[in-house]
This record gives C-alpha cells, sequence and structure tokens, in this order.
C-alpha cells in the first residue's frame, strides 16, 4: 500500500530526504545539526543552539536520533503532524522511533 504524500506536512518529505550526518554545528564543534525546522522550510541546528534560541520558538519541528548510521524521529514528534498508526516502530534507548530510511542503509560519515 503506497503512503498518501498529501497527509504529511510538505516540509517533511524534504525533512526525511536531508542527510543530517553532513551538517555539523558551527558553533559547538562536534555536534550534529539535529533539529529540522519546518516552519523555517529546513533550517538545521543542534540541539543547544536550537534550545537556547528564540527565533524559532513556536515554529514546527521534528528532533532527528542517530544510532547504528540510520537517522530516525521519534513517534511523539512525528504524530504531531500526521497519523502515524500503521507506520512501523523500532526503539533506540526505549524511545520509539520512525526510522527515515529503512530499507536503505545510510553512509557513516566521512571522518576526514
Amino acid at each position: 500500500m503506497a503512503m498518501d504524500l498529501l497527509m504529511f506536512p510538505t516540509w517533511m518529505k524534504d525533512c526525511i530526504e536531508t542527510r543530517f550526518y553532513d551538517k555539523r554545528c558551527e558553533k559547538r564543534v562536534g555536534k550534529y545539526k539535529t533539529i529540522y525546522c519546518g516552519t523555517c522550510r529546513g533550517t538545521l541546528a543542534c540541539e543547544v543552539c536550537w534550545k537556547g534560541s528564540t527565533e524559532h520558538h513556536g515554529h514546527d519541528y521534528l528532533q532527528v536520533y542517530t544510532s547504528s548510521w540510520r537517522t530516525s524521529i521519534s513517534i511523539g514528534d512525528i504524530s504531531r503532524f500526521c497519523d502515524a498508526s500503521n507506520i512501523q516502530l523500532y526503539k533506540i534507548n526505549s524511545k520509539k522511533v520512525v526510522n527515515l530510511n529503512p530499507n536503505g542503509k545510510e553512509t557513516s560519515p566521512s571522518l576526514s
């Protein structure tokens, strides 16, 4: 059964296609940008910068988690924007998540 793309916010497709491992915070070396702001259409931030920011207050956002070189979104976050009742869930550190690309293994980031 194909997913009806009309049931998702338009910015969510861009979030799913974002390669989070390629984006590092300029202010906090070593931190990946894991917060995706849907209201700003793709602004990325690390957790520390996001929490300290007032410019994104009240915006729609998703926090991305990474485990075993896969990117995932918590079911709580994605459920705010769409019906996720038929999406397969996984667990990362006891948190229920949806893998963004569950059938294709993402490549690990370069260490250069």
